[in-house]
């Protein structure tokens, strides 16, 4: 009674006390179990059937002496011999029923009548549906864009770790006062005990030169969004549109126009547009082409920030137009 837990086993290994402690507990929960039943009885509104599914031996009455459906056809049984309740007798089986029958939803025959020819559509196939699918903007293209690391190559971990952080500090820095970027970024880094000074050094001036530049001063203005998810419909002119679900590295949404912005911190950057893989740009074509739903009339811009060099590249609507254009059956 004072809580401490008590494990007796089975039945037959009970004491006196283990065997009154068991009865509390078990009239304790048959209190619940007909709390609950009342619970139950009273959400009805206008008609309640109480049935249930038979368990079991076959030959056994198919359900538990204390099961709900037992509680309910004692108390109709006892409605029943005091003359308040009816026994109905089915097809194939005997109910009792209190009240009056209600009435039927559908009639019992229905008839019909004179019709006119059935109209043409009715003997006409359905139109092929495209199935519509769930897309990751990602893997848009045929061929996914090869990784620019071995996976067997020297140095991968460490350069899959330098990519990560750098993403990382690019998310939090450009929210933070311009003063006390610098030094927020030094702690983040110096929180990483598998740096080497060297290493710590290289990722902060790799970022700040990215963020101090002048060419990126739109990219990182106030008011831009880090990781910003993005769910929408691709396709929307064509039966099963697809859906797009993803993330965008940093968008900015200003009064005149909307930047889209991918990081790239894990390959060094291409010398020309030309040779930025395909996957690269239909991944910003499907983004552009969500936001242009919610935005039609603001032109929508998609930058590429490649922390090697650093360098910031600009898609063309043109290409972004020709890669949707492929993405789409």
């Amino acid at each position: 009674e004072d809580g401490a837990p008590l494990w007796p086993g089975a039945k037959a290994n009970d004491t006196p006390l283990t065997l009154l402690l068991r009865d509390i507990e078990e009239a304790r929960a048959l209190r619940e179990h007909h709390r609950l039943l009342y619970v139950a009885l009273t959400r009805a509104q206008d008609r309640l059937i109480v049935c249930g599914a038979f368990s079991g031996h076959p030959k056994s009455a198919g359900y538990a002496e204390t099961s709900w459906y037992r509680v309910c056809q004692g108390a109709m049984l006892r409605l029943a011999e005091a003359g308040r309740a009816q026994d109905v007798v089915g097809a194939d089986h005997t109910y009792v029923r209190l009240g009056t029958a209600p009435e039927l939803l559908i009639p019992e025959t229905v008839s019909h009548g004179a019709t006119a020819s059935p109209p043409g559509w009715l003997r006409s196939l359905a139109p092929e549906e495209t199935p519509a699918r769930v897309l990751s903007p990602s893997r848009l293209t045929a061929t996914s864009e090869p990784p620019v690391i071995s996976p067997f190559g020297k140095g991968r971990a460490e350069r899959l770790r330098r990519g990560s952080l750098i993403h990382l500090l690019f998310e939090i820095l450009p929210d933070l006062p311009v003063k006390s970027r610098q030094a927020a970024a030094e702690a983040f880094l110096k929180r990483q005990p598998d740096l080497t000074d060297a290493e710590r050094r290289e990722m902060l001036d790799a970022t700040l030169g990215v963020l101090e530049d002048k060419r990126f001063a739109a990219v990182f203005a106030e008011g831009g969004r880090a990781e910003a998810a993005i769910v929408g419909k691709i396709g929307i002119g064509r039966l099963g549109a697809d859906t797009i679900n993803g993330r965008i590295d940093r968008l900015v949404i200003t009064d005149t126009e909307i930047l889209i912005v991918d990081y790239k911190t894990d390959r060094p950057a291409p010398p020309s547009l030309e040779s930025v893989g395909e996957a690269y740009v239909a991944q910003m074509a499907a983004y552009r082409a969500v936001l242009s739903q919610r935005w039609p009339n603001r032109p929508i811009r998609c930058l590429l920030v490649w922390t090697d060099g650093p360098q910031l590249m600009e898609i063309p609507a043109s290409a972004l137009d020709s890669a949707l254009a492929h993405v789409q059956p």
